[in-house]
């Protein structure tokens, strides 16, 4: 909160910033008292979500000058990030969100807005609990050799470890629901299916791929408490 409160009394920039996520909360009017408490909620739950948006922008090294806040691209993919911010449900998932706006501001990698959107679209859409199992199965896969990856063992094993990581985040599931969770990852593309499969080979999993994204997205902190990076 001190980073935040910091950034925001030293930098112009980011008053600029934070006067548009405060823009972007809706303002419904006039409206009848259950009404206004319905809105009254609504607007204090999307105002906690940008609060914490902008903590872990404070977070960050980079000093936001107002040349670079008036960049087109910088406010597109600022202004897109927001619109996920407030449509998450958990804090996590902000991280998240966060994350992927920092590391590719801090690397200027907005030049890459093919890629930026395609990984903010697919965290967008992601629940935490997929996003959460492919943290795992990248911090599972890079420590194996190709031959041993989703054999009918490592699988085993692997749900074993996921349906424990995600008892964590309150997240209950068993197995036939993980598995239904899992296969449903192929929309993301890091995933593929193989046809025919059976248990002893669900999915074909793309490491290269995954890496990239996780290595772009995900928050360490997250993962802090459970043994995971």
């Amino acid at each position: 909160m001190n980073n935040l409160i910091e950034n925001y009394n030293s930098s112009p920039a980011f008053k600029a910033l934070f006067q548009i996520a405060s823009n972007a909360t809706p303002n419904f009017g006039l409206l009848g008292a259950v009404e206004q408490i319905i809105v009254t909620a609504y607007n204090n739950a999307q105002k906690k979500r940008v609060k914490l948006f902008f903590e872990q922008l404070g977070k960050g090294e980079i000093q936001l000058s107002e040349s670079v806040i008036q960049e087109e691209e910088f406010l597109y993919f600022f202004t897109s990030t927001l619109k996920a911010v407030i449509r998450s449900r958990r804090e996590e998932k902000i991280q998240f969100l966060s994350t992927l706006f920092l590391r590719t501001l801090e690397t200027s990698s907005f030049e890459q807005s093919d890629l930026y959107e395609h990984y903010l679209s697919i965290v967008d859409e992601l629940t935490l609990t997929e996003l959460i199992l492919l943290k795992m199965l990248y911090e599972v896969c890079k420590n194996e050799s190709e031959d041993k990856i989703a054999t009918e063992d490592w699988w085993i094993g692997f749900d074993d470890r996921a349906l424990l990581e995600l008892k964590k985040f309150n997240v209950v599931l068993n197995r036939d629901e993980l598995s239904f969770i899992i296969a449903g990852l192929v929309k993301t593309g890091m995933l593929k299916p193989i046809y025919g499969w059976s248990a002893k080979s669900r999915v074909e999993i793309s490491v290269s791929l995954l890496e990239k994204f996780i290595l772009a997205v995900s928050p360490d902190s997250v993962f802090a408490s459970t043994g995971y990076k």
